[in-house]
């Protein structure tokens, strides 16, 4: 169990860092700016690609980066974007 607060790692202990979809290539991947400017190159999670979730350009992701190629890794979840949890629900209206 995780502490609140700490970052999230998976089973090889390494950290999930943050990325922003830039562009998606052939094959399933996508180039990925990390939130310290660099660009790497990505495939989708097993998981995440059994839900059907479609990425486009500027959606915002976590990713392990590979300890062997540091310019590869797999994103692992969608995060949410600072931006879109700021913008208030719209309301529901009763039928």
């Amino acid at each position: 169990m995780t502490n609140p607060g700490t970052i999230p790692q998976h089973a090889g202990g390494e950290p999930e860092l943050r990325a922003t979809v830039l562009a998606s290539l052939p094959n399933g991947m996508f180039r990925l700016r990390m939130t310290d400017g660099r660009e790497i190159v990505a495939h989708v999670a097993r998981d995440l690609r059994m839900a059907i979730t479609r990425l486009l350009p500027g959606d915002h992701v976590l990713v392990d980066v590979s300890p062997y190629d540091t310019n590869k890794a797999r994103i692992v979840r969608l995060s949410r974007s600072a931006q879109a949890s700021q913008q208030p629900s719209p309301p529901i209206q009763p039928q």
